[in-house]
């Protein structure tokens, strides 16, 4: 028997050291005694990891605790997988001996269905794996011999269902809650049960004021369509941090979840007081720029160079910033913040060489942009302000940096044949499918496509079944099998996150917190599995393929790309202007997606 079935078997004595009647955990010459008295007997600081626990065993002399004890107690033998922890079973499938670790997660053959997996249970048959236990679970009928409505153990020759009960077996189906019979999370309760209770728990915590104001992010969570999803949460850092706003620690405000540590457990629960009412909604990327922008300032010693950088920041950078309030993208944030640092960056160098800003010459320039010549456009922006303001002198100068566009394309065969198949693979996920096709075959960019709505979607007037996009001045019509992949997204979308797919978002790609799109990063990551390794080289193949037949003005007012854009594709592929005009007049005429 196992140590948990064998201590149901030993009756209950009185112990000899506290006098309570508890099940005997040892016995010696004394007496039996209970396990408590045995831990407290035992107790010492192991050798190993140095904690205070009770000690399994000794080496040399030393104490081990019983986790550290399974780590050097002496063996003849190691594991035969991991070949690091000392052998303590012995597999009656091959007779090899493993640690316990390697021994629970062997795959074995499931002795119902043969299945190798991991086992779940081991019953008189042999190991049995989850999804055969869960069978029996799930499937209830009357038992033949105690004529119960149980789960059905097994069958007899005449097909007669049999409870484990009956058959001897020890399985917790029942909740002893809501009494229903299926699989039982702790304290014998089922998943449902055990969540609504974890959220109890979670929000008795604190004053009867603080409770009432969470109360829309309680009525939220109650919603959500997993219990195991929810326990995890409850049970993670996303429950100790609604603890702590429920007992006051931390305050229910966009400052106060500034001065944590912005975590994805942070980040995602202002996205859901954010979602309930409970927080006002802003630009987090804009909001987080600023914080690490005033982190940096922080960190200036000077305090004339710490004002002469919060002007820069708060006259010059922040408002072009806010001209992208609502949809400023990530990268945005990361040039505001990088042409900070490198102002940051060229003021502590001219103070390591002894000069300051309005004392600095062509050498001082010359020589800081010798080694890290990327940051040549971000410093030209920075003296400029600087010499408009009379911070720096006006004869300093600092050349462009010319860099050449990338003009190399994805070949038209692979592009197509990449395409096609992410048109009739229903084997990919519907939304890299979707995006896949929007860069080979429109030469769209992520961060575009990551920012689509349901909104941007239009019905074509006159053929059914089209589909558009709302991209630029001009609806972009669609091709029908990609318009059917579109309207499929549209009923099928949903966050990757459990969590988040309570709340109502307007994406056609939603990320993982709610209310926000997927990242384009993460959506480049998804596209590369799928073989679109360079997604310039894609776009660039589908923008020169479509200004060979499409004018470059109708292009531009089509794909949402500016003028010069759709020129510059124009001219490097060789076409004329003189199309412009036939080409608009047949516009009107024409028909069908473009």
């Amino acid at each position: 028997m196992c140590s948990t079935c064998a201590g149901k078997q030993r009756l209950p004595e009185p112990c000899r050291d506290c006098g309570r009647t508890r099940p005997v955990a040892a016995r010696d010459a004394r007496g039996p005694q209970c396990h408590a008295c045995w831990r407290r007997q035992h107790r010492a600081l192991c050798t190993r990891c140095g904690q205070d626990r009770p000690a399994l065993g000794t080496l040399d002399g030393r104490p081990y605790c019983p986790y550290c004890w399974e780590k050097v107690r002496p063996s003849a033998e190691v594991c035969a997988d991991c070949g690091r922890m000392p052998a303590a079973l012995t597999s009656r499938q091959d007779g090899l001996r493993r640690c316990q670790r390697c021994h629970q997660a062997k795959p074995v053959p499931c002795a119902r269905c043969g299945t190798v997996a991991k086992a779940e249970r081991h019953w008189p048959e042999g190991p049995v794996c989850l999804t055969c236990v869960d069978t029996v679970r799930f499937t209830h009928a009357t038992c033949t011999t105690c004529r119960q409505h149980r789960p059905v153990f097994g069958r007899d020759a005449g097909g007669n269902p049999t409870c484990p009960e009956c058959a001897g077996i020890q399985l917790a189906y029942t909740c002893t809650v809501c009494g229903g019979m299926g699989r039982i999370h702790s304290r014998r309760r089922c998943p449902p049960c055990r969540a609504a209770q974890r959220l109890d728990e979670v929000f008795t915590a604190g004053p009867d004021h603080l409770r009432a104001e969470l109360a829309p992010l309680r009525e939220h969570l109650a919603r959500y369509p997993s219990p195991y999803t929810l326990i995890s949460y409850l049970d993670g850092a996303g429950g100790r941090l609604i603890h702590r706003l429920l007992t006051g620690t931390l305050a229910c405000t966009h400052d106060s979840l500034d001065q944590l540590r912005q975590t994805a457990s942070v980040t995602h629960l202002r996205s859901l007081l954010t979602a309930v009412g409970l927080l006002p909604s802003r630009d987090e990327h804009l909001a987080r720029a600023q914080h690490r922008a005033q982190i940096l300032l922080d960190t200036v010693h000077e305090s004339t160079d710490r004002l002469l950088l919060t002007r820069y920041l708060r006259w010059t950078l922040l408002p072009a910033a806010h001209e992208h309030t609502g949809h400023l993208r990530p990268h945005h944030a990361r040039y505001l913040l990088e042409q900070l640092r490198t102002a940051h960056a060229f003021i502590e160098y001219l103070r390591t060489t002894g000069s300051t800003l309005d004392g600095c010459t062509q050498p001082h320039v010359d020589a800081w942009l010798a080694s890290q010549r990327w940051r040549t456009s971000y410093l030209r922006q920075f003296l400029t302000w600087a010499a408009v303001h009379g911070e720096a002198p006006r004869h300093v100068a600092v050349s462009a940096l010319t860099t050449g566009e990338d003009r190399s394309i994805m070949s038209d065969t692979d592009r197509l044949l990449l395409a096609h198949r992410l048109e009739h693979d229903d084997t990919i996920a519907l939304p890299d499918r979707i995006a896949g096709c929007l860069v080979l075959q429109y030469g769209q960019h992520l961060t575009r496509i990551a920012q689509l709505t349901v909104d941007d979607v239009l019905e074509h007037p006159t053929e059914p079944g089209i589909l558009g996009l709302t991209l630029g001045s001009d609806p972009l019509w669609l091709r029908p099998r990609l318009s059917h992949l579109l309207a499929r997204l549209i009923n099928e979308r949903r966050p990757d996150r459990v969590l988040a797919r309570t709340i109502p978002t307007p994406h056609l790609f939603p990320g993982a917190h709610p209310g926000r799109p997927l990242s384009a990063d993460h959506l480049a990551r998804r596209l590369k599995t799928l073989g679109i390794k360079n997604l310039r080289h894609a776009r660039n193949g589908a923008l020169l393929s479509m200004v060979g037949s499409v004018h470059w003005k109708l292009l531009a007012d089509l794909l949402g790309i500016s003028d010069s854009a759709a020129q510059r594709w124009h001219t490097a592929a060789g076409a004329d202007r003189a199309s412009y005009v036939a080409t608009r007049l047949k516009q009107d005429t024409a028909t069908g997606p473009e």
